[in-house]
């Protein structure tokens, strides 16, 4: 074998250790448990070391990182030594690529490495801190009130910096966490208790999955120097200077709840009250009677479903209800209400309304009615579809009472004067009288209708006062009388009532300009239709 295969053959021997001579990557630990945190730590020897960026590694996020140097003197000679970590948690074993290091202008790559995770279940029971899961049932029925408590349990000679618990996944029901944080003696052991309130949404069989709790504390300060390496310096708050947290998992039981469905399709559970009032009970045509359904009790009354109302001849716009509930001891409790707006042009009843739920302390399907309620309409239908009649001014003067003939001879005195024509003049000047009259009459009545119709563009027509609407409230109440006049009134009405409580104008450029350009065209006929806009103008007024 020649000389220049021995050169060959010794390069790829020992080619690796030259490219990774100054450079390497290690973990601090190789095998952890789900949910803990790992570092990787790369080192490079030289004067000018640039470290890669790195984002992620093994596909899981870089939560944080930290850079450390050393300086090494040996027979007079320095060498300097660099180190950064890349702290991340990852959930799966991965495999970590190689990394390149700029080291001194060149480019030298560390070992690839494998990281094992393994599931929390086969982790060491710790006695010194455990997360527990407790249900105070583990059998209701849809609807009623489960309280579950998340319990941080530790040894008081076991202490950490800091404590991050994750809350549980509660899927299937309606969650509300109490707000107060309780600590308290368990045997030996400090607990800290968080409760949650669950009210189930269906029946079925559901596990409550395990939750974890991260626990950091901060390492010894290592590489210190100088002032630094006083003991006194080694406690949570320098060590937090320095930002040298590592942390460690711990995860709870799981909960298996079994819930049972309601008898006979009842929906609801709890114990409630129901009351069902309205703000008039006599209201003109066109204007709107303000219904107020009002729930309160304990339960899960956030499935209460809306109250739907078909009430003949009647326009009837409904508010979306509002919920608000809070925790009263171990309980949700809290109340439903509901406003609903009817508008008519005749007498109607509001039919009783009925709220069926199982009771939760008498154990039997209850039901709760209110009242029907009789609304009288006035101006109804026959007076509300007539346009409203311009008022009629009499005449103050008036033609001349005939005069009855006394005998043959007046009749014949009567007709002899007027065959010969001396007395013509007082018949005309009557029939001047009554023409006068008339025109008096007529002339009144088209002096009225301006002035109308001035006033009228004074106050504003309701096409103004639509294109002026600066949110949604204020052009449901404007709209809402004239409901029934004209499909286009209707349409916009069922827009806003999407979303009718927004601060805002919500009804589209496009409806907003179709609806005044429709009652501009309605204005702009006249006669009937002008008075309509005075009438409603009053009518908001009213």
């Amino acid at each position: 074998m020649n000389n220049s295969m021995i050169g060959r053959l010794f390069a790829l021997i020992f080619l690796p250790i030259v490219l990774f001579a100054n450079v390497s990557a290690k973990l601090d630990k190789p095998t952890i448990y789900r949910g803990d945190s790992v570092k990787l730590i790369l080192e490079a020897e030289g004067d000018d070391v640039n470290f890669p960026q790195i984002g992620k590694i093994g596909g899981f996020r870089v939560m944080g990182t930290a850079t450390s140097q050393s300086i090494n003197i040996i027979n007079g000679k320095s060498s300097k030594k660099l180190s950064k970590s890349y702290t991340f948690i990852p959930t799966h074993s991965v495999k970590i690529p190689s990394f390149t290091i700029e080291v001194d202008g060149k480019s030298l790559h560390t070992k690839p490495l494998s990281l094992k995770v393994l599931d929390p279940a086969k982790a060491p029971h710790d006695q010194s801190v455990q997360l527990l899961l407790k249900a105070d049932k583990k059998h209701a029925l849809v609807g009623e009130n489960i309280k579950v408590d998340l319990i941080f349990k530790h040894d008081p000679s076991v202490k950490y910096d800091k404590v991050v618990i994750n809350p549980p996944s509660f899927d299937g029901f309606w969650v509300k966490r109490l707000p107060q944080e309780r600590t308290f003696a368990c045997g030996d052991a400090i607990c800290e208790g968080y409760s949650f309130i669950l009210t189930p949404q269906q029946a079925g069989n559901f596990k409550i999955p395990p939750t974890s709790a991260r626990l950091g504390k901060y390492d010894p300060a290592q590489n210190r120097g100088g002032l630094f390496n006083d003991p006194f310096f080694d406690d949570p708050f320098f060590n937090s200077l320095r930002g040298r947290l590592s942390w460690r998992e711990i995860y709870s039981n799981d909960l298996n709840l079994s819930i049972d469905p309601l008898p006979k399709g009842v929906e609801l559970f709890g114990s409630y009250t129901m009351d069902a009032t309205v703000d008039k009970q006599s209201v003109h045509a066109g204007k709107p009677v303000n219904l107020t359904i009002a729930i309160k009790g304990s339960g899960n009354l956030d499935d209460i479903p809306p109250f739907k109302l078909d009430i003949p001849d009647a326009v009837v716009y409904s508010d979306k209800p509002e919920v608000h509930t809070h925790i009263e001891g171990e309980k949700s409790v809290g109340s439903f209400e509901q406003k609903i707006a009817i508008v008519a042009d005749n007498n109607f009843t509001i039919p009783a309304l009925t709220l069926q739920y199982y009771d939760q302390f008498d154990k039997e399907i209850k039901t709760l009615s209110t009242k029907p309620i009789s609304v009288t309409v006035t101006g109804g239908s026959k007076r509300a579809n007539v346009t409203p009649q311009q008022p009629k001014v009499q005449a103050t003067q008036s033609a001349p009472e005939p005069v009855a003939s006394s005998s043959p001879k007046a009749d014949h005195e009567a007709s002899q004067t007027g065959e010969n024509g001396s007395q013509k003049y007082p018949l005309f000047y009557g029939v001047l009288i009554f023409l006068a009259g008339v025109l008096s009459t007529l002339g009144v009545q088209k002096l009225i209708k301006i002035l109308r119709n001035k006033g009228a563009k004074r106050e504003h027509t309701l096409a103004d006062k639509v294109a002026k609407a600066k949110d949604n409230n204020a052009l449901y109440h404007l709209l809402l009388p004239y409901a029934k006049l004209d499909p286009i009134v209707s349409e916009s009405l069922e827009e806003i009532e999407k979303d009718r409580n927004n601060s805002k104008l919500t009804l589209s450029k496009e409806m907003r300009e179709k609806l005044v350009d429709r009652l501009d065209e309605l204005e702009a006929k006249g006669g009937s239709t002008s008075s309509f806009l005075i009438f409603a103008d009053n009518t908001q007024n009213s």
